[in-house]
């Protein structure tokens, strides 16, 4: 008789185990950021009014996210260091991981150049990428109307494009 009490308990408390747990999980899902899956075009102006050498580039970025958490930024414009102005096209593929909801670690996996030039090792990838192989940076990820998306880091956009 005591056995026929307490089955009810058991059904009741599993239930309500199995009811939280799937709970828990759709909520994981429905949280979870969404993986980065587009291309964007845009152009930038960088200038470095450093006094010992003031850099400028003038271009365009193509940016490619892959939902599988890599991706390529392709660089190619006018870079111009102590006064000496040199065509670049490079392409930083990188690698990308959600954080949260907007939020994602992006680091650069390598950098490919496709012309060669005479700048220090790694001037440009750093001062216009902002990143050299195997460096990382939290990035937000903004969709705006029309299909524009900001880029940004924590303190100011850092590229806005059209897809």
């Amino acid at each position: 008789m005591k056995f026929m009490k307490l089955r009810p308990r058991w059904l009741y408390l599993s239930v309500c185990t199995v009811t939280v747990m799937l709970s828990a999980t759709l909520a994981g899902w429905h949280i979870r950021p969404a993986p980065l899956d587009f291309s964007c075009h845009g152009n930038l102006v960088y200038h470095d009014t450093v006094e010992s050498a003031p850099v400028r580039f003038d271009g365009e970025i193509v940016a490619n996210f892959l939902p599988g958490g890599e991706g390529s930024l392709n660089v190619s414009g006018s870079f111009t260091y102590h006064n000496q102005q040199v065509p670049v096209s490079r392409q930083a593929l990188i690698a990308w991981k959600a954080l949260h909801n907007n939020l994602y670690d992006v680091w650069v996996t390598r950098v490919v150049s496709f012309n060669p030039d005479s700048f220090p090792a790694g001037l440009f990838d750093h001062t216009v990428i902002g990143l050299q192989a195997g460096e990382h940076q939290q990035l937000r990820f903004n969709r705006l109307p029309g299909g524009a998306t900001t880029i940004s880091n924590f303190y100011s956009p850092v590229l806005v494009c059209t897809q």
